[in-house]
């Protein structure tokens, strides 16, 4: 679906994997975002037509377009031709690390150890995204994370003790004596 697009693949993954290189100010990078955030706008446009040219019109200095509104632009088109993106596996691990810290109450800067099947690679991203570490030890991890493809194993000691039940006591004593 287009919110799964937007939400789930540019928002959470792709805007995350550039901010890095935002930083350098690398223009290749921001001119594919543009494009993509373009090509966004344009899907949503027959659904959300005001906010969508608006957002458009604010785009259009970086595009050089000629169509004077986004209703002149024709709709994007599929090529069929062009092979599935690689570093869906990178996007899956990163949504169940993100998930699995916040369904703990786990800040994003907590740092965790998972084992993942060493034919996976490319995980710098990941690493970088998520302060977590990726090592060959699996006896160590008894904790697991499913996900359809793959599965993360983790050490369940690792966890402070008041979130590993999914529990914050600090919050729940402050409620209480309030």
């Amino acid at each position: 679906t287009i919110y799964s697009l937007v939400w789930d693949d540019f928002c959470a993954f792709y805007i995350e994997v550039c901010k890095v290189q935002l930083q350098t100010h690398n223009q290749s990078t921001q001119a594919i975002l543009v494009s993509v955030l373009e090509r966004i706008v344009a899907l949503l446009h027959p659904v959300m037509p005001f906010l969508t040219e608006e957002i458009w019109q604010h785009l259009k200095p970086l595009l050089n377009r000629p169509e004077r509104c986004l209703s002149e632009r024709k709709y994007p088109q599929i090529d069929i031709k062009l092979e599935a993106p690689t570093g869906y596996h990178q996007l899956e691990i990163l949504q169940a690390i993100n998930q699995f810290k916040g369904a703990n109450n786990l800040g994003k800067k907590f740092k965790l150890d998972f084992y993942i099947a060493p034919d996976i690679t490319d995980l710098q991203i990941i690493k970088d995204l998520t302060n977590a570490d990726f090592s060959q030890d699996s006896k160590s991890k008894n904790g697991v994370i499913n996900t359809p493809n793959f599965t993360l194993k983790y050490a369940k000691d690792a966890l402070p003790k008041q979130q590993s039940a999914g529990i914050n006591i600090e919050k729940l004593q402050k409620e209480i004596s309030s």
